[in-house]
C-alpha cells in the first residue's frame, strides 16, 4: 500500500473514529512489541496475554512449552525499537485491520536452564535491524477510548486492572478481551519474508 492510500485510509479510519491518534498508536504497538518479547524471554505470556488474539497466543504458548520441555530459555536483551510504521489499513465491514511494520534490533540467544553461561544457539551480540508486519484487529464499529482501554491496562469492557485468564477472558467481567471485539489486538506477526505488498 503506497503512502498516499495508508494516508487516505487514515483519514477515513478518523471520520468513523475522531479519537483515533496514529502517534498514540504508535506507542502502543512499540509496548506491545516489548511485552511480547518479555513474555518469550520468561516463557510467561501473561505480561502479552491482552494484546493477543488466540492464534498468536496459541502459536507463541505451543514453542514455549516445547522450550520448558527442553530446558531451554531463548534470551531476548538490549531490544530496541527502531520504528513502527503504518504498511496497510483494511478498512473492513465487520473487522478493522492495521499492519504495523515494526524494525528492530535485539540480542537473541538461547541457553539451557541448567547452564545459563553457554550460548547453545544464536549469538549475544547485537543483531541487524530487523524487519517484522505486526497486524491488529478490531471490530469496525469500535471506536478509541480516551482511556480505560487496553492501552491503559484496563478492560475495555468494565474498566478494570487489566487482568485475563489464559483464555483471554477479564477476570473480573469474563469478557472475552483478545477477540477484536473491544480493542486492537495483535492478530498476526508476519515475518519480512512471508510478506506480501
Amino acid at each position: 500500500m503506497s503512502s498516499a492510500e495508508i494516508v487516505e485510509q487514515i483519514k477515513k479510519l478518523k471520520e468513523i473514529d475522531p479519537k483515533f491518534d496514529e502517534q498514540k498508536f504508535k506507542t502502543h504497538i512499540k509496548k506491545v512489541f516489548m511485552a511480547v518479547q518479555e513474555g518469550w524471554t520468561e516463557r510467561d505470556q501473561a505480561v502479552c496475554r491482552p494484546f493477543m488474539a488466540e492464534e498468536v497466543y496459541q502459536s507463541h504458548q505451543m514453542q514455549i512449552d516445547n522450550m520448558k520441555k527442553n530446558k531451554v530459555i531463548n534470551v531476548l536483551e538490549n531490544i530496541v525499537v527502531g520504528s513502527t510504521d503504518f504498511a496497510r489499513i483494511d478498512l473492513g465491514d465487520d473487522f478493522h485491520k492495521i499492519t504495523m511494520k515494526v524494525r528492530a534490533a535485539m540480542k537473541d540467544y538461547k541457553v539451557k536452564e541448567d547452564d545459563l553461561d553457554k550460548v547453545i544457539d544464536g549469538s549475544k551480540t547485537q543483531s541487524p535491524p530487523f524487519t517484522e508486519y505486526w497486524v491488529f484487529i478490531r471490530k469496525s464499529n469500535l471506536k478509541t477510548k480516551a482511556k480505560d482501554g487496553i492501552f491503559d491496562r484496563k478492560c475495555p469492557n468494565c474498566g478494570a486492572p487489566i487482568d485475563v485468564d489464559v483464555a483471554g477472558k477479564c477476570k473480573y467481567c469474563n469478557a472475552n478481551v483478545v477477540n477484536g471485539d473491544y480493542d486492537w489486538v495483535l492478530s498476526e506477526i508476519i515475518q519480512i519474508s512471508e510478506w506480501v505488498e
